[in-house]
């Protein structure tokens, strides 16, 4: 696509890889579940500064399970707050959880005040109930879904990927699953408040990314 969706170009954010390598198509954008029972008198968390404040240390669940959106949390974490900030994340544990099993939390007897979880798992709350969601004011940190192809393979792949990046996929990515699409003709019902919270291609490009992964991951564990 010579043009992304506006939601993902903009003077926010570029999702467009300058050197055309990689081609995202969606994104999977990471929010909080607050349980109002949990933090009622508290302070009500709404961005990612708020989660590394003391008082919420032992009460963030977050899914570490789902290693994709949990690495993109460390690595937006790490960019914003360095290492300070990934120590206090680590502090902030709960425990990691199921997405299923986040939205029954409410049900233990112990439980998070605070859950961190895909967006597609919000449709599943119950109005009226304990649980309410909330998209960080700073933005929701993201997980691109992304194509790579063999460039000999570039004539036989183009059907598939001419279908993936397609309005039609696009619109069940974004309609259904709620995972936000790149493709300009979407309309992804955001709204213009809402916004997402990107690495950056020259982060991205400057830095080996795995060795960068491993050094969060173990400053995270000893944290906790």
């Amino acid at each position: 696509m010579e043009r992304l969706n506006e939601d993902f170009q903009n003077e926010n954010i570029d999702l467009q890889d300058p050197d055309r390598e990689y081609s995202i198509i969606g994104v999977v954008p990471a929010v909080f579940l607050i349980n109002k029972e949990e933090v009622e008198g508290d302070k009500i968390p709404t961005s990612w500064a708020d989660l590394l404040e003391p008082e919420f240390e032992n009460r963030v669940s977050l899914p570490i399970s789902d290693f994709d959106l949990f690495n993109a949390i460390l690595l937006n974490i790490y960019k914003l707050y360095g290492e300070e900030g990934i120590k206090k994340l680590g502090k902030s544990l709960f425990r990691g959880m199921h997405p299923s099993e986040m939205l029954k939390s409410h049900m233990k007897s112990k439980r998070p005040a605070i859950t961190i979880m895909p967006y597609f798992f919000t449709k599943m709350t119950r109005e009226g109930g304990p649980m309410q969601a909330i998209w960080p004011e700073d933005g929701a940190i993201i997980s691109p879904i992304f194509l790579l192809s063999k460039k000999s393979k570039k004539d036989i792949l183009k059907p598939f990927v001419q279908f993936f990046a397609s309005k039609e996929v696009g619109e069940i990515l974004s309609h259904n699953g709620r995972f936000p699409s790149t493709n300009p003709e979407v309309d992804n019902g955001i709204s213009e408040d809402k916004r997402f919270i990107w690495l950056g291609w020259d982060f991205i490009k400057e830095n080996d990314i795995g060795k960068l992964i491993e050094e969060c991951e173990r400053i995270f564990n000893e944290s906790i």
